[in-house]
């Protein structure tokens, strides 16, 4: 399916895809490395250009269809600390993960749990990762 023409328009800074939280507030744009089966997730500011840290430590993905015969698997994304930026694991806005059952496999449908921004939180966001053209 299509997604919000507004995200759309806008340019994943990492070449991944983005996800919407709330009319603009944020966005999460998700990098998948297909040849290892790391998931990245940057979270970003409403204009899609700036990071954004969250003090949470970790989010969840609750992926589908990921494990033949089990339709729920929860995957763990944790907070990357950057001593360059003076990120910590709960204060980052890079989280990574390693999903050995997407190595290979391009694409993945989950629901992000839950993430808090500002004050806001935002829950059960639905995540479609397109399979990518390129190799």
């Amino acid at each position: 399916g299509e997604g919000p023409v507004a995200s759309a328009a806008m340019t994943a800074p990492h070449g991944g895809m983005l996800v919407e939280l709330g009319n603009r507030v944020a966005h999460v744009e998700f990098v998948l490395d297909t040849t290892r089966g790391i998931l990245t997730a940057y979270v970003l500011d409403a204009t899609a250009r700036h990071p954004l840290r969250l003090t949470q430590g970790r989010l969840d993905l609750t992926m589908f269809d990921l494990v033949e015969g089990n339709p729920e698997v929860v995957t763990v994304l944790a907070g990357k600390a950057n001593p360059r930026t003076e990120e910590t694991y709960d204060n980052t806005s890079v989280f990574i993960g390693f999903v050995p059952q997407l190595a290979g496999r391009g694409q993945f449908r989950a629901s992000l749990q839950r993430v808090e921004i500002a004050g806001q939180v935002f829950t059960d966001v639905p995540v479609s990762y397109p399979a990518t053209a390129r190799t």
